[in-house]
């Protein structure tokens, strides 16, 4: 036997003695080792419960069995029991709950809840929502997100390992399992294992759906929603080039850029694609002080150079058109592709005292005579007290077949 009381009756025969003086040596030598407590327990005995496995080692202090650790004879390894009111790590045990009704029995049980006390859960059965864990037999405790919300469907899989820790009210869950995307719709697919929380670590894609706890959300056309830009921050805001507008010919006399000048800006760009002319005609540029409303159309009021590339030889000729910019030195161009940059004076005010100074550098080339050229003018006129706002691009004869211009802004610092 492997319990036995360490004292010995009297009117014992030699056999008998020795045999019960036996029992007791090896009771001690064993820690009184059984299925029950020793019924001849007294304080500061130790008892070996082998009730279940692991074993569990306990000392009575003459009114309970404490438990001082579990002893594991198959791993051969011994855990430290800090009693069931401490904070501490439970034995991992077999999930016997069901589909969001999860339950383990660690050994050693514990006998009540405890703010810190950490469990871990291989669910028998995924989650499809809200779940409750039952540890030990107690109350079935609801399982929560850090955020205090339920788990989503899918987030406790049943090839995840999940470590939850109470806090007084709730097992919150500290690694949830993310699920990916079916096909990019608006739910979500069956995990294909434990996902990180949020979705990190190794997984490539986030949660995405329409349901409050998914980690990428859509609207309920399975789409984005829009980003308040005024929330982003850590952006660059200097030197940021902005396409202010967009004018597509299409038999136009003109293309013109109204309102777009302010003080938000340091320059301006603007980018000619493809802009073909009705007839061979010289490409002007025109300013406006009043939105557009007007355009200034004055004689003198421009001047203008251009440096012209053909054949090899090169000719210097002031412009030939003063009612605005000059921005090709002949006739002969039906197609245009090219930049204009305004380099300064945009804002000023016009007036007789302090004209507007507002440069323009144009590089190009025209598909008639397959000429190249560049070209630099200014407004030199006052054409009023306003600021200068609105710029306009128009052919000295006929229209604008076909072609785009980009008008664009480089923010000031």
């Amino acid at each position: 036997m492997t319990q036995a009381t360490p004292t010995i009756g009297a009117n014992q025969s030699g056999l008998q003695y020795r045999n019960a003086d036996n029992d007791g040596k090896k009771a001690l030598l064993n820690h009184h080792k059984g299925s029950t407590a020793p019924s001849y327990a007294e304080a500061g005995i130790i008892w070996l419960d082998d009730t279940a496995t692991p074993w569990i080692l306990k000392i009575y202090d003459g009114t309970d069995w404490i438990v001082l650790a579990s002893v594991n004879a198959t791993t051969n390894a011994i855990e430290a029991y800090h009693g069931t009111a401490a904070l501490r790590l439970l034995n991992h045990a077999t999930d016997t709950g069901s589909a969001n009704a999860y339950a383990v029995a660690p050994v050693p049980s514990i006998t009540a809840y405890a703010t810190g006390q950490l469990v871990t859960l291989k669910p028998a059965n995924a989650s499809t929502g809200a779940c409750t864990l039952a540890v030990s037999g107690l109350a079935a405790k609801n399982i929560k997100l850090l955020d205090g919300t339920d788990p989503a469907s899918g987030a406790l899989a049943t090839t995840g390992i999940y470590v939850l820790v109470y806090d007084g009210t709730n097992f919150i869950l500290l690694n949830s399992g993310i699920v990916p995307v079916s096909g990019g719709g608006t739910g979500a697919s069956t995990a294909s294992a434990a996902r990180t929380n949020l979705g990190l670590g190794s997984v490539a894609t986030l949660t995405a759906g329409t349901a409050a706890n998914n980690a990428v959300q859509l609207t309920a056309a399975a789409k984005l929603p829009a980003v308040d830009g005024s929330l982003l921050t850590n952006l660059p805001v200097s030197n940021q080039v902005v396409l202010l507008g967009t004018a597509t010919a299409s038999t136009s006399s003109s293309l013109s850029f109204n309102s777009m000048i302010s003080s938000t800006y340091a320059s301006y760009i603007m980018v000619i694609k493809g802009l073909i002319l009705s007839t061979t005609a010289v490409l002007l540029l025109r300013t406006s002080h009043d939105n557009g409303s007007t355009f200034d159309s004055t004689s003198g009021h421009y001047d203008s150079n251009t440096v012209k590339f053909a054949a090899g030889v090169q000719t210097v000729a002031a412009g030939t058109i003063t009612t605005g910019v000059s921005l090709t030195p002949s006739l002969n161009y039906l197609y245009l592709d090219g930049q204009i940059d305004f380099v300064g004076g945009l804002n000023e005010t016009g007036n007789s005292a302090t004209p507007d100074t507002t440069f323009f550098f144009r590089s190009g080339y025209g598909a008639t005579g397959n000429s190249y050229f560049s070209a630099m003018g200014k407004n030199t006129g006052a054409s009023g007290t306003n600021t200068l706002n609105s710029v306009q691009l128009l052919p000295s004869a006929g229209n604008f077949t076909s072609g785009t211009v980009y008008f664009y802004g480089v923010k000031n610092t």
